[in-house]
């Protein structure tokens, strides 16, 4: 049991199997504390674990630059004080978030924009299912120093690749911000005016790890670098159809 949680954690904690066959985790059993340990007897041999049932609030608010002015796509990060967990989620157009955390507990939150980290807030969560509103979290950040930069990843059949992984890097080759990409194939990324950056993108085609490299160099003066498309080689064919039951209704 991690030392930061042990004085809150349970006396019985349940346990849990994974069915492959029905490919979910099935609650059979329970474990009892006993000193740092929980400690349980199980009826066969598979994938195991110690687990509370998911007991989720949300935490909403906005992120904004140190003049006040919401921040687009910034990052809103959470982590669990008196549990094991953690969030995030990245702001609209307007500044708004909206990010789940473990109901009636505490928890850390924080706002970053770029390099940039702002103060962490410890919040009480609400109750399972509301919502609570934490006002504004303040990033401390000149956003006129910032370009930013955005393009779309496609197959070779020029469809949008979704939830490709995206990596920012700096001139030193130093990871500095990740992300996926949209349904629609589209990322955002933030740099400092007159700086260079390169993106790294990595999949896998017939278990072979490939990648590619995109090299971009930010204007002197802020604005917006589009990289424009990045074709990546995962094949150029999109299937689509409809799932019916034996009667033919969807």
């Amino acid at each position: 049991i991690p030392a930061s949680i042990r004085a809150k954690a349970p006396a019985t904690i349940p346990l849990w199997y994974y069915d492959e066959t029905r490919g979910k985790w099935i609650e059979e059993g329970s474990a009892t504390k006993q000193g740092n340990n929980y400690v349980g007897t199980v009826a066969h041999f598979s994938s195991w674990n110690c687990d509370q049932p998911t007991q989720t609030s949300y935490l909403e608010g906005h992120v904004v630059d140190a003049n006040g002015n919401p921040l687009t796509f910034a990052n809103v990060k959470t982590t669990g004080v008196d549990y094991t967990g953690s969030s995030s989620a990245r702001t609209d157009d307007a500044g708004y978030f909206k990010v789940p955390v473990k109901s009636a507990s505490s928890a850390k939150v924080w706002g970053s924009y770029y390099i940039v980290t702002g103060p962490e807030q410890t919040v009480a969560t609400p109750a399972t299912g509301t919502v609570k509103d934490i006002g504004n979290l303040v990033v401390p950040v000149d956003t006129t120093s910032f370009c930013t930069i955005i393009g779309r990843v496609l197959d070779n059949g020029n469809f949008p690749l979704g939830s490709m992984y995206v990596i920012q890097k700096d001139e030193n080759g130093k990871q500095i911000d990740y992300l996926s990409t949209g349904k629609d194939g589209r990322f955002r990324f933030f740099g400092e005016a007159g700086k260079s950056y390169t993106l790294e993108l990595s999949w896998y085609t017939d278990s072979t790890k490939k990648s590619t490299t995109v090299n971009v160099s930010c204007p002197a003066t802020p604005g917006v670098v589009d990289v424009g498309d990045i074709k990546v080689d995962v094949g150029g064919a999109l299937v689509t159809g409809r799932i019916v039951d034996s009667t033919g209704a969807p």
